[in-house]
């Protein structure tokens, strides 16, 4: 292969020659779809009757592999028509976007937290917000004051959904919720 010559064909798509001592030259069509394998062309005739090439193997039974089956919406990257695209959080302290990108922490450590709210009733690290699948999740770092979703204290370190037109509290600190 290291003296084969690659060129575009325009009926047979990409073409390659491998020049051959004992076997003259040989051409290979390499514009096949999945499952089939090019096929050789001696120069000056018919192809082979065999291929030097093994058959596929056959596909094994089983659950879809990654980029199969029912797509997975992400936001940005081609997510279902209709489905939101990220989360909006509204409050005194200001708006924050929560996209599919990254999860987004939010507490009292700037250095830490990419919402910091300058409340002292609001943990280092009190949460962690994620969007997900057209959804936003919240889950309590384990906060001293908690972390409500629609007035109701949720579970520490449990991923918990907040439903669209819901109220997300951090302590004291509350924001309106809107899925776009």
């Amino acid at each position: 292969l290291s003296h084969a010559m690659f060129w575009p064909s325009l009926e047979a798509g990409i073409v390659a020659v491998f020049p051959s001592p004992s076997k003259g030259v040989r051409n290979y069509n390499l514009s096949w779809s999945l499952g089939e394998f090019p096929r050789p062309i001696v120069a000056g005739g018919a192809p082979p009757a065999a291929s030097p090439f093994p058959a596929p193997a056959p596909a094994m039974p089983g659950p879809p592999l990654a980029g199969q089956g029912a797509p997975m919406p992400m936001a940005g990257f081609g997510a279902a028509p209709g489905m939101p695209q990220q989360a909006t959080l509204s409050g005194p302290p200001g708006i924050y976007p929560v996209t599919a990108v990254k999860e987004v922490r939010v507490g009292r450590d700037p250095g830490q937290c990419d919402i910091c709210l300058a409340e002292p009733r609001i943990s280092a690290v009190h949460a962690v917000l994620r969007f997900e699948g057209g959804q936003l999740l919240v889950r309590d770092e384990g906060s001293n004051n908690g972390t409500f979703v629609g007035g109701v204290r949720i579970a520490p370190h449990t991923w918990t959904p907040v439903p669209n037109g819901s109220s997300v509290k951090f302590g004291p600190a509350e924001f309106a919720v809107r899925l776009e």
